[in-house]
């Protein structure tokens, strides 16, 4: 995932090949901003622990889905310090193993298999370790798939069930280090539910972006039951 948006898809697990929950809300900040918030959190370390907390509070099934977990390490001559650059490269090596080089942007790429996403992680954060470039050194982009944990019905979910996914895209590494975010959430109440208001409360208060009004929307069923159709509230 680079600085464009993430594609918003629906989970392949289907119940009776309808939706089942008449009204949701969902939450998407538009293109204007980028489809995503800045961390609240500058440093990017205290920003990456608020989201896993927020991760482990609220989201079941996590997965990243079709999209691959990409990074980089480099950068041009008058934005990155050769030193740095060369620093940067040589430590991704060693905990990746030799990437793709990308002579046109100057920099040296790895698809990173799931298994070493916190490795990955590592690598982005410690960036901190160098002097602050125009543009960081190393930088990781992936999105996280998953369902907001009360929409999960089932604790194995087959091809009998079918819910909408939710998706949180990161990108590490930015021009000005701090983490961007791109919320495509799907809660499972009514927007003008007592259980919502509660959620969301609970929600806020650990996001690791802040929730902006203006970008939710309540998601109503549509006749044929296999589709949301977006209201402002």
């Amino acid at each position: 995932m680079s600085t464009s948006h993430t594609t918003i898809t629906i989970a392949p697990h289907r119940m009776s090949g309808m939706y089942t929950l008449d009204q949701l809300v969902y939450y998407s900040p538009p293109k204007s901003v980028g489809y995503g918030h800045q961390a609240r959190r500058k440093d990017p370390r205290k920003a990456w622990s608020e989201t896993t907390a927020f991760m482990d509070s609220f989201a079941l099934g996590t997965s990243f889905g079709q999209n691959p977990i990409r990074l980089s390490a480099g950068g041009q001559p008058n934005r990155v310090m050769p030193d740095v650059k060369i620093a940067a490269v040589e430590r991704c090596i060693e905990k990746l193993g030799p990437g793709e080089t990308s002579v046109t942007e100057s920099k040296t790429k790895w698809i990173v298999p799931p298994e070493n996403i916190l490795t990955a992680v590592d690598l982005a954060l410690s960036c901190d370790t160098w002097d602050k470039q125009k543009e960081s050194p190393i930088q990781l982009h992936f999105a996280y798939y998953f369902r907001m944990r009360e929409l999960d019905i089932s604790p194995q979910p087959t091809q009998s069930n079918r819910l909408p996914v939710s998706i949180l895209g990161i990108d590490i590494g930015r021009p000005n280090l701090r983490m961007f975010q791109r919320p495509h959430i799907y809660i499972p109440y009514a927007w003008d539910s007592a259980e919502f208001k509660q959620y969301r409360s609970a929600m806020e208060a650990i996001s690791p972006f802040r929730f902006r009004e203006q970008y939710y929307r309540r998601a109503i069923l549509t006749k044929n039951r296999n589709n949301y159709r977006m209201l402002k509230p």
